[in-house]
C-alpha cells in the first residue's frame, strides 16, 4: 500500500475522490493534527466512532489505538487502495467488466502515463481514474484539466459500452454465450469465425 508523500499529496488534491469517502473498516488515511502529528493510520473495528450529518462527517480516533481526538472531514486524507479505485470506476461504468477495465488501463499506461517519476499501483490507478472520470492529469504537483481528455474520455467509454452491448447481442443471436474473460478483439474474431462457419 502506497503511503509515500507523493501519493498522499495526489490523494489530498483529488478532491472529487475525497468527497465520496465514507470511513470503513480497513481504510487507510492520513491525519494532519497538532495533537497526533501527521501520520498514516488504518481503520480498525471502530464503527461507533464515525458520525455523519447532511453537511459533513467526523471521525473519532479514540478507537484506533491512538490518542482520542475528534476531527472533521478536512483533517483527513483518504488513501484509497487499488481495489477501491477499481470499485469507483466500476460504479461509474457498470457495463465494463474487470477484463475490459484492465484492457483500458493497459492502453492508458502506454499512452498517457508519465514515465519520468516513480509510480506505485495505487498512484497509477488514481491517475487512470482521474483521467477517465474527471479529465485531469497530475502535472507539477497539481491535478490539471486537460480539455482534449473530455471529448476523448466520453467518446472512448461510450464506444466501449456500445461495442460490448453489440457483442453481447450478436453472441446471443448466434447461440454463443458472451465471453466475459477475453478482450473485445478476441470476441470479435471468434464471432466472425462462427458466423462464417454457419454459411
Amino acid at each position: 500500500m502506497d503511503t509515500t508523500e507523493q501519493y498522499i499529496e495526489m490523494c489530498k488534491k483529488a478532491t472529487e475522490i475525497q468527497k465520496i469517502w465514507r470511513p470503513n473498516h480497513g481504510d487507510v488515511f492520513y491525519i494532519e493534527s497538532e495533537v497526533m502529528g501527521n501520520e498514516v493510520y488504518y481503520i480498525g473495528d471502530v464503527p461507533n466512532y464515525y458520525k455523519e450529518n447532511e453537511h459533513d462527517w467526523s471521525f473519532s480516533t479514540h478507537g484506533c489505538g491512538c490518542c482520542s481526538e475528534s476531527l472533521g472531514h478536512s483533517n483527513y486524507t483518504w488513501l484509497p487502495r487499488q481495489d477501491q479505485l477499481q470499485d469507483i470506476h466500476a460504479y461509474n461504468y457498470p457495463k465494463i467488466d474487470l477484463y475490459n477495465l484492465l484492457y483500458c488501463f493497459n492502453a492508458f499506461l502506454h499512452g498517457h502515463s508519465d514515465q519520468t517519476r516513480p509510480h506505485s499501483p495505487e498512484s497509477l490507478w488514481l491517475e487512470f481514474l482521474m483521467e477517465k472520470l474527471y479529465s485531469k492529469r497530475w502535472v507539477n504537483g497539481e491535478w490539471e484539466v486537460v480539455e482534449e481528455f473530455k471529448a476523448e474520455t466520453k467518446s472512448t467509454q461510450s464506444d466501449m459500452n456500445d461495442i460490448l452491448t453489440v457483442l453481447d447481442y450478436l453472441e446471443k443471436l448466434y447461440g454463443d454465450a458472451p465471453h466475459k474473460n477475453v478482450s473485445p478483439a478476441t470476441r470479435i474474431k471468434t464471432l466472425v469465425k462462427g458466423i462464417k462457419g454457419e454459411h
